[in-house]
């Protein structure tokens, strides 16, 4: 609505919002693509017993849209959507609840994460980070300070294969 009415963009706050739902949708259905190695890390963990789920930010039905383009939901046990629950990713909650629902100890779990505020969070609860370089984050050298490992552009995330 505040977007519509200061910036004047579509005919109603309503067809900004299913504009902006279209456009998104199709995105995660036909242009998204995995970081070079996410497919080969993935088997490697799912082979090795390693539980993984998604906890994201990203509205739960284009979660879905996007794992079901990139054939990736084999490999995670559940998704999490702060939007489901509520709170964004400066508060823990979704990372606390993927950590039950994996029951997993807080200090078990490896966070791989774009966002420095996510970054931030899973650190002040313990979690092991990986921060992931993402040309749309700005301050890159923030997010490769606050992480545990990171993942810059143009390496493969499938590097980390030997380090688990």
């Amino acid at each position: 609505t505040l977007i519509h009415k200061n910036y004047n963009l579509g005919e109603s706050a309503e067809a900004l919002l299913t504009e902006t739902n279209r456009i998104m949708t199709d995105f995660y259905a036909n242009s998204v693509e995995l970081k070079s190695g996410v497919r080969e890390f993935l088997e490697y963990c799912k082979n090795k017993g390693v539980k993984m789920c998604v906890a994201s930010a990203t509205a739960p039905e284009l979660i879905d849209v996007a794992m079901k383009h990139c054939d990736i939901g084999k490999y995670f046990l559940s998704v999490f959507s702060c939007g489901t629950i509520g709170k964004g990713k400066d508060e823990p909650d979704v990372f606390l609840q993927a950590a039950e629902f994996l029951c997993a100890e807080i200090k078990e779990i490896c966070l791989f994460e774009d966002s420095l505020v996510a970054i931030k969070t899973a650190n002040k609860i313990g979690m092991k980070t990986v921060g992931i370089f993402d040309e749309n984050n700005f301050r890159q050298d923030r997010l490769e300070a606050a992480s545990d490992i990171y993942i810059a552009k143009g390496a493969d995330i499938g590097d980390l294969i030997p380090m688990i």
